[in-house]
């Protein structure tokens, strides 16, 4: 890291100030600070201002926000992409929030949803969370209780224990960049209530977690293979995936030449103002 920096006193403020730093070689900025992981956000709802509100808050929460209108939409996206949770309004055209969310679930969809509506009939809440939903937000949403629940959903940076050993970290990296394909295996596996295949993958994972330095990996794996041996309820099988997942997608590379640019010797004077603010 280099020591040129620049100091710049927040007008208004008591002592707060802006601090740029310039870094010789790529960083991770979410290996250092937890709030600099982004979250990966499906927003449903047919109201275009609630999507643009609703968008607004979540990207001053650090999110990454997709839109669409409808639940018809909403169940095909969160099957073909990968999102950290869907905000799912509970009334909308053609497909309703739980409805959709009922339907996410018997194709075996295990990650997190969170119903959202302004309707105040006491039961909502509850049918809500009996479709599926692991969380509810009123409407109008309230910013910090936004705030707390995509923190609580997000995948917090898992580095590997082993990242000081610099002949791991290319084995590091190459084992974390095939982490999106393998839960996506394991969602199929557990959609198709194929336990046999599922096992397979969970004791690959199980075996290979620990040695590359990432311990949650093998614990969660382990926790997901004693519940399909003992015959656990899909209701656990589903929370214990969903842990699983979230740690695999948890998981930081050893080095970051894919996350930011380098910075050539001669660039002394351009400040990457990007990696502090995230930092």
């Amino acid at each position: 890291m280099r020591n040129y920096t620049s100091c710049k006193y927040i007008q208004g403020s008591a002592c707060a100030h802006i601090i740029d730093i310039q870094f010789d070689r790529p960083i991770d900025p979410a290996s250092f600070a937890p709030t600099a992981a982004r979250a990966r956000v499906l927003l449903a709802d047919d109201s275009p201002m609630a999507r643009r509100l609703i968008s607004h808050l979540l990207e001053m929460s650090n999110s990454d926000v997709t839109c669409v209108e409808n639940g018809i939409d909403a169940v095909a996206r969160a099957q073909d992409e990968s999102f950290d949770v869907v905000l799912m309004d509970v009334e909308m055209p053609l497909l309703d929030g739980i409805e959709a969310v009922k339907l996410l679930r018997s194709k075996g969809y295990v990650r997190a949803i969170v119903a959202v509506s302004a309707l105040s009939d006491p039961d909502v809440r509850e049918r809500a969370l009996l479709a599926g939903c692991d969380d509810f937000l009123p409407k109008p949403i309230d910013r910090e209780m936004l705030k707390t629940v995509i923190n609580r959903i997000k995948p917090e940076p898992l580095v590997s224990a082993l990242l000081h050993y610099a002949d791991m970290q290319p084995l590091i990296d190459e084992f974390v960049d095939l982490l999106p394909d393998r839960v996506r295996e394991l969602e199929a596996a557990f959609a198709a209530q194929d336990f046999e295949l599922l096992n397979i993958e969970l004791r690959k994972l199980k075996g290979e977690g620990t040695g590359f330095g990432f311990e949650p990996i093998t614990h969660a794996a382990c926790n997901l293979e004693i519940a399909t041996r003992n015959n656990l309820p899909l209701s656990e099988l589903r929370v214990r995936l969903r842990d699983l997942i979230h740690v695999c997608l948890s998981a930081r590379p050893a080095t970051c030449d894919r996350l930011l640019e380098v910075v050539e010797p001669e660039e002394d004077e351009e400040l990457i103002s990007e990696v502090a603010d995230a930092v």
